[in-house]
């Protein structure tokens, strides 16, 4: 887990199916300091925990706020990996994960990100995804990350 906070830090924030597969991802790219599951966006903070999300009309969805250091990782490059394992044009489902809290998005937290998220957002998209929808590319108004029973699952199921 990252604790030391370097001036050369920079987060974002993705949502796209389980979050534990995202983290995974993310975990996995050098540069990446930290990954840590949650929730981002819902309506109210009392409904950001595993039950309430999985029942629906929260607005949250699995989200993991991922910090990196752009002089070894470029925020392109992590997105181009993010693109690379989820699909878009699904609405609120990822793969067999079905429900709004699996909605894809890209949370940016300062106007350097947005600019990178919004010019890789417009980039043509791959055949397979000819129907693309709009990914949700916004700022972030509201995130919770205490609230998980189990950070880090994959470590956890090892």
């Amino acid at each position: 887990m990252h604790t030391e906070k370097n001036t050369q830090e920079r987060v974002i924030y993705l949502a796209g199916g389980c979050f534990w597969g995202i983290e995974h991802l993310m975990r996995a790219i050098p540069g990446v300091l930290d990954a840590k599951s949650g929730y981002a966006n819902g309506r109210r903070e009392a409904d950001a925990n595993y039950e309430a999300v999985c029942a629906g009309g929260t607005g949250f969805r699995e989200t993991v706020r991922v910090i990196y250091d752009p002089t070894q990782v470029s925020l392109e490059a992590l997105l181009l990996a993010y693109f690379y394992v989820i699909d878009p044009t699904e609405v609120n489902r990822q793969g067999m994960d079905l429900g709004s809290q699996y909605q894809t998005g890209v949370y940016y937290a300062d106007d350097a990100a947005r600019e990178t998220v919004e010019r890789i957002a417009r980039r043509p998209v791959p055949v397979r995804l000819i129907n693309a929808t709009t990914i949700a590319a916004m700022g972030l108004f509201l995130v919770l990350f205490a609230v998980l029973v189990v950070q880090d699952f994959n470590n956890f199921i090892l």
